[in-house]
């Protein structure tokens, strides 16, 4: 962003405009141990795409990806960056989502760079399985 926004002037903008400033965004990861989520967020459009993983494949104890455990994430974005596919793999399982939606390359050209945040605050991703857990 080129607005410092209102989060102690550190430039930081998102699709939820946390900070005071929207902008594009790409979320490889946004999770917990029962769901995983990537999106694509278009603020021209007002669009949002997302794919999730839950259920067998994805959880605490799953025979593929062991949320307990750690696990490898690959994450590769579509030259005109309308896809973003993610993949997960932990031993010799691997599981892959993909979000499609606009393409955000106007964004990369223009400098989109990656921003890595964690919170501690509990979030529902649309799943009832998400709400089994209590951090």
């Amino acid at each position: 962003s080129e607005d410092p926004g209102q989060c102690d002037g550190d430039f930081y903008c998102d699709a939820d405009a946390e900070c005071g400033v929207r902008c594009a965004e790409a979320k490889i990861m946004q999770a917990n141990r029962f769901t995983w989520t990537t999106s694509l967020h278009d603020t021209v459009h007002g669009m949002e795409r997302q794919s999730m993983l839950f259920g067998q494949l994805y959880r605490p104890e799953s025979k593929c990806i062991n949320t307990d455990r750690p696990f490898r994430v690959d994450a590769t974005v579509s030259l005109d960056a309308a896809s973003l596919l993610v993949k997960l793999t932990q031993g010799d399982c691997f599981v892959e989502t993909v979000a499609t939606g606009p393409g955000l390359d106007h964004e990369l050209r223009r400098g989109m760079t990656l921003a890595l945040s964690y919170t501690r605050i509990p979030r529902k991703f649309g799943h009832k399985a998400c709400k089994q857990y209590s951090p």
